[in-house]
């Protein structure tokens, strides 16, 4: 069998698995060195493996029905992080992977109007409704939170029986259960039922007795609108993986009370290897002690830590200022994918609050320039000579510069102004092609009529579709009225492709 890709100018999809030729729109297949941001190669791999596992998950086996779109999706999603860590080690994927598809999964299962990794559809007409992050994010979640409790090796083995068993033909979730018991003598089925057919999931809570001898734990559905949205007739029960040492393998019952060994309580945290897909809140005793273990912990288990308190602190199971004590302990961490997770609660919080007045708005402003200016000077806007960096180190050069310059920090603001006018004027390389993006973004949000005409002008000498989405996303932060019109006039018109219309808002 052959395998060919191509890529599409004109192509309203990311990407589309054909058997043997699988179509990709320009900016998701096509990476030239020096001019691609990183992030956007990172995105290139990940959707290049997306598409390729579809080839075993989708084409090889097939659904039996849409209800068991996961099936094709979920897997699709998962190999293609997989096949990232494979390839790319150095990129540290899988806290990646916490960060961005378990957050999407966990962002929209936490809704009321949700619905189940297996539902039921009628008809065509409904199947739209369900490529959304249930299917791929939350799909992908639940496989990897099973391979987490089987094993690597048991649970390859049964992907294996069930690929070989199903393939040139159809297959439904059963199927798959009946594979991975088979392969690890588990009930499988029984274990994974209510993470499929019962929407929603857990917010498990932790509670210290005074001793610290005893931990109570207990689970209950987890709404973004809080403990207050739960319907008091909802007896939901997940077979919840805990993932903690000295605590059983599964909780089964909506609390439990378990002995702590000596000195455990210190070294208390669930859900390691943030595999399980759950929120988890500790009391003020257990939350203390995990705040002074936080340097400690793997990377994958502090993007956890401050994923689930910003998350908690939103919907009202937990403070917010419990999330932001957490920086405290954060400020001096070199991990890209737990300031990534520290600015997605911020900006969050920002959103929240930017109705109420001037002065927390200020006030908000100086907490990220103070936050964020650190780790910029430390990085710098370019990878000194002669030193050596990772792909994760660039990644967070990209995030706390654009950060900052969101925030307006002022020694940020003015090297970008001062880049932009060295790069209008001929020197291609004052931007990095890593920070170009939010270098055009933060001229335009304090510049004016004479910024939007030279991105405009810009827009027509782009060399590539990332080039164009940059600048149009440039654009669409103009800081007045008048300007904004004027940049969703110039987006209606013929010079910019349909597919790229979204990269303004």
């Amino acid at each position: 069998p052959k395998m060919d890709m191509i890529a599409i100018p004109d192509f309203s999809a990311g990407a589309m698995e054909n058997w043997g030729l699988v179509t990709y729109r320009s900016s998701l297949m096509l990476y030239e060195e020096g001019k691609t941001p990183i992030n956007a190669k990172q995105s290139i791999g990940y959707v290049v493996g997306h598409e390729l596992a579809h080839q075993w998950f989708g084409n090889l086996v097939t659904m039996e029905w849409w209800s068991q779109l996961w099936l094709n999706e979920g897997f699709a999603t998962w190999v293609g992080w997989r096949a990232m860590d494979e390839l790319f080690p150095e990129w540290k994927v899988w806290s990646q992977f916490v960060a961005n598809e378990q957050a999407m999964g966990l962002g929209l299962d936490s809704l009321k109007s949700s619905h189940p990794v297996e539902v039921p559809i009628a008809s065509a007409g409904q199947v739209s409704e369900i490529f959304d992050a249930i299917s791929y994010s939350k799909g992908s979640c639940v496989i990897r939170m099973l391979e987490a409790y089987l094993g690597e090796d048991t649970f390859r083995t049964g992907m294996r029986d069930y690929v070989r068993k199903h393939a040139y033909g159809n297959a439904g979730t059963t199927d798959l259960w009946a594979a991975l018991s088979g392969a690890s003598g588990k009930d499988v089925a029984a274990l994974m039922g209510c993470w499929t057919q019962q929407m929603g999931y857990p917010v498990v809570s932790v509670a210290l007795n005074d001793a610290s001898d005893e931990v109570t734990v207990t689970q209950r559905r987890y709404l973004a609108s809080g403990p207050a949205g739960v319907d008091p007739s909802d007896t939901s029960l997940w077979r919840v993986p805990l993932r903690a040492a000295g605590l059983p393998d599964v909780l089964t019952e909506p609390s439990a009370v378990f002995p702590l060994a000596e000195g455990a309580a210190q070294n208390l945290k669930l859900n390691s290897g943030q595999s399980g897909f759950y929120r988890t809140v500790y009391d003020d005793k257990a939350r203390m002690a995990l705040v002074a273990l936080l340097p400690s912990l793997p990377e994958v288990d502090r993007v956890g830590v401050v994923s689930d308190a910003f998350a908690t602190g939103a919907a009202g199971y937990a403070s917010t200022t419990d999330a932001l004590d957490l920086l405290t302990a954060c400020r001096d961490d070199p991990s890209y994918v737990v300031w990534a997770e520290i600015s997605g609660g911020l900006g969050s919080l920002v959103s929240a609050m930017f109705e109420q007045g001037d002065e927390t708005v200020e006030a908000l402003r100086a907490f990220g320039c103070e936050i964020y200016g650190p780790q910029a000077e430390r990085l710098g806007w370019e990878k000194k000579e002669g030193a050596e960096e990772s792909h994760t180190d660039a990644l967070l050069r990209q995030l706390v510069v654009s950060r900052c310059l969101a925030f307006e920090e002022p020694r940020s603001l003015a090297e970008a102004k001062r880049r932009f006018q060295a790069y209008t004027a001929g020197d291609t390389a004052a931007l990095p092609a890593d920070l170009k993006g939010a270098v055009l973004a933060a001229v335009m949000r304090t510049g004016g009529a004479a910024e939007m005409e030279q991105l405009q002008a810009m827009y027509a000498k782009a060399e590539s579709a990332v080039e164009e989405s940059q600048l149009l996303g440039a654009m669409g932060a103009a800081p007045t009225k008048e300007l904004v019109l004027q940049a969703l006039e110039f987006n209606l018109t013929d010079k910019v492709r349909m597919q790229n219309g979204g990269s303004i808002i």
